[in-house]
């Protein structure tokens, strides 16, 4: 079930799920904070921001630039991770192989958000072959 909020932040329907855009630089708090409480699930689209946001360039800000470098990753990967330990569910989008790949290897998080040993998926070699 896809749960609808309306205008007045009312939720609609009880329980399952919402997708909307957000990310480190549109965290969505009273949304997140009404789903929780709701038992609603929060799926991210653009979790690396999207280019009809008018909040500045998640990639480039100044704070997860330096968290990245300090981790020794990317800060897509930084931005997504943000997301996957607050329990949303992440949808990053691309068609570049090298930006699927880097977005996919998610061990920053401690552990991947796409396998887990009580998944369908125990392995990254199990959920993708590597080809695109």
């Amino acid at each position: 079930m896809c749960t609808r909020v309306d205008a007045r932040g009312v939720l609609l329907y009880d329980g399952g799920y919402t997708e909307v855009e957000c990310h480190p630089g549109w965290q969505q708090g009273k949304l997140w904070e009404l789903c929780r409480s709701k038992g609603v699930h929060l799926s991210a689209h653009s979790p690396l921001g999207s280019r009809g946001t008018k909040s500045v360039r998640i990639l480039a800000h100044p704070i997860l630039v330096e968290i990245s470098k300090a981790l020794g990753r990317s800060p897509a990967q930084v931005a997504l991770c943000w997301g996957v330990q607050l329990g949303h569910s992440v949808l990053p989008k691309s068609v570049r192989e090298a930006r699927i790949k880097e977005n996919i290897d998610t061990r920053l998080c401690t552990g991947s958000i796409l396998v887990h040993p009580e998944s369908v998926y125990k392995s990254l070699e199990e959920l993708w072959d590597g080809k695109i």
